[in-house]
């Protein structure tokens, strides 16, 4: 194998619905980035996309339990 230990930056983004419990939390995620062999939203655009359709819908809906959604940046590498 070929590997590579080294420190690298990244950037998250998070966000959860307002109501709901703090307990038994839902997370719904998707990673932002892309492999050399595939570049771009071609990667993952449809995980990206789904999460944050649903991000959208659940804006206005109540929720028993507090639904926590997230985008990684470092996922590949």
């Amino acid at each position: 194998t070929d590997t590579v230990s080294e420190t690298r930056s990244s950037t998250n983004v998070f966000a959860e619905t307002t109501g709901g419990s703090g307990e038994g939390v839902l997370m719904v995620g998707a990673h932002l980035d892309s492999v050399p062999e595939g570049p771009g939203i071609n990667d993952n655009g449809s995980g990206t996309g789904a999460v944050l359709a649903v991000a959208q819908r659940m804006a206005a809906a109540s929720t028993e339990r507090t639904v926590r959604f997230a985008w990684w940046g470092a996922e590949e590498l």
